[in-house]
């Protein structure tokens, strides 16, 4: 008699992967944490969950700016999905990089502003907004210098200027 059929295939897909990774982080065994979560997002690369956790631990041991560099990558391939505001201000709280962390923050709320990240921003940085309006074009600014000073550093010219060409006029023709 064959007992093969009642053999139940393991599927090692992304979220496998994914939780293996959850577990390992949990034991604070970073490194196989990190090779846990780099598999899963091989396997599904658009679960941003998966990428979003990957770029986080990386940032957590040391590695942010390979982390930043990746989130932005995908960004800019995503066609700059909203999210990735998001994830992004995360990274940068985790990087210890408060400026960046609620300027990206304040994107992500002008994108999504049913979130409720908003109240977690003034909270987290204990700041009371008086003038919405400015904060907000001070976070458009800023995001787009530091997406297209990326794209520029890494030779992806055409890319800097098309998203130069997406920003408010007024913020186009400013000078620094």
């Amino acid at each position: 008699m064959n007992d093969n059929r009642k053999v139940i295939p393991f599927n090692q897909g992304g979220e496998f992967h994914f939780n293996q990774g959850m577990k390992k982080s949990g034991q604070n065994n970073k490194h196989d944490a990190l090779r846990s979560f780099q598999k899963a997002i091989e396997l599904e690369g658009n679960n941003l969950a998966y990428l979003s956790q990957y770029a986080y631990l990386l940032a957590e041991v040391g590695r942010g700016t390979e982390a930043e560099h990746i989130l932005i990558n995908e960004f800019i391939q995503h066609q700059y999905d909203a999210e990735f505001y998001f994830i992004l201000s995360q990274l940068y709280i985790i990087m210890n990089d408060p400026n960046k962390a609620f300027l990206f923050g304040v994107q992500y709320v002008k994108h999504e502003p049913d979130s409720g990240y908003d109240e977690e921003l003034e909270n987290m940085f204990e700041v009371s907004i008086d003038d919405e309006e400015e904060v907000e074009k001070e976070a458009v600014r800023f995001t787009g210098q530091h997406l297209f000073q990326h794209l520029f550093m890494n030779a992806r010219i055409e890319e800097a200027l098309e998203l130069l060409s997406t920003l408010p006029v007024d913020i186009q023709e400013e000078r620094e």
